[in-house]
């Protein structure tokens, strides 16, 4: 059976909550009868990440090049299924709840984009920045901003 979504998490150090996040992305799988598979997308992890991970049922990418934008691209493009899912394995999603998002792909939409916000965010849980990015972006002066080389294109979309 073909695999129609891919969930990827990208991971550097996340022994303690890397298992968490697959049991939960395993629930949606059997819950809704998916065909799916769980990547975790490992950036370096030096905690025994990776073998938690595989123990668990994620298959493991090592992804050489450093950054949270290369562990992502780095899962993705080892993906296989047709629609992906991801999220940080640090449990501040819960990818059990990942059906939602893909009955709207199934639906025809292009992009499903899930919101932590709409719940609660606890005190001290996210630097008042990361809430907000256009503020520190908008009011960081133009000189001192990192030069990022242009977007590459992403993975080509899979069809059925």
């Amino acid at each position: 059976m073909p695999v129609e979504v891919s969930f990827v998490m990208p991971c550097l150090d996340e022994a303690a909550t890397v298992e968490r996040c697959i049991r939960a992305a395993q629930r949606c799988i059997e819950r809704h009868g998916l065909a799916a598979e769980i990547i975790v997308a490992d950036n370096g992890s030096r905690d025994g990440s990776q073998a938690i991970a595989a123990r668990a049922g994620a298959r493991v990418v090592s992804v050489r090049d450093r950054g949270y934008g290369n562990a992502l691209l780095g899962g993705f493009e080892a993906a296989r299924g047709r629609w992906l899912i991801m999220g940080d394995t640090d449990e501040s999603y819960d990818f059990a709840e990942a059906m939602p998002m893909i009955e709207a792909l199934r639906a025809g939409a292009d992009l499903v984009m899930g919101s932590r916000f709409k719940g609660r965010i606890e005190r001290g849980a996210m630097p008042f920045l990361h809430r907000w990015p256009w503020c520190g972006r908008r009011t960081q002066p133009r000189a001192t901003r990192a030069r990022r080389p242009p977007a590459r294109p992403g993975p080509p979309r899979r069809s059925a």
